[in-house]
């Protein structure tokens, strides 16, 4: 994955402005490799209390892990525990993807990508013409601490309880990292820290 991210950001380098730096930069220089670590029965019941309130949507990372941000803001033990992920997932498509999800005490939880396995004929159907694919109400196929052998995650933690207020503020989720409609803030070539940019 880190070659990958490394590859990219080099490609990109002498198509950007002079004034940025491109997301998988970014990524590579404030980021890391997520392990892999099953959630206990407690974290296992905090996840669950927060899908009460909403159902993970596939192809919604953004949102998904943004209202598990929002929703943690009103659990002030919570909210210190629940960070927002935005990197590259490496699963089930031949190049990683840019892609959004918490982590609880540091473990991968995302409940937009499942582990289920699809026909060919299911996943074109579900992209052309909108039909669900099944996926497990226990949240059994989603990744919930422990990633599957052949899936990597790379990415940036942010801070729940800001990224939640931003989230509301906005009234929709999008990305932090490749913000285009605030001029891509965190890309911007600069000696602001993260909080300073993101929390002005």
């Amino acid at each position: 994955m880190k070659e990958y991210l490394q590859m990219m950001a080099m490609s990109q380098a002498n198509h950007l402005p002079q004034s940025m730096i491109s997301k998988e930069q970014y990524i590579l220089d404030n980021g890391r490799a997520m392990s892999s670590e099953p959630l206990d029965e407690e974290q296992r019941s905090i996840v669950e209390t927060l899908t009460q309130t909403f159902e993970p949507q596939p192809k919604e990372c953004f949102f998904n892990a943004m209202f598990m941000c929002m929703v943690s803001v009103w659990d002030k033990e919570l909210t210190s525990r629940i960070k927002y992920c935005e990197g590259y997932v490496s699963c089930k498509s031949p190049f990683p993807v840019h892609h959004a999800w918490i982590t609880l005490d540091g473990k991968v939880v995302d409940l937009t990508l499942t582990t289920n396995k699809y026909t060919l004929e299911q996943l074109t159907a579900f992209m052309h013409e909108g039909l669900e694919l099944s996926r497990n109400e226990d949240l059994s196929d989603r990744i919930l601490g422990e990633i599957p052998e052949d899936w990597q995650y790379f990415g940036v933690e942010f801070e729940s309880k800001k990224v939640g207020q931003q989230f509301v503020e906005r009234g929709s989720s999008f990305s932090l990292i490749d913000d285009w409609e605030r001029g891509w803030p965190l890309l911007q070539k600069n000696d602001q820290t993260q909080d300073q940019i993101l929390y002005k």
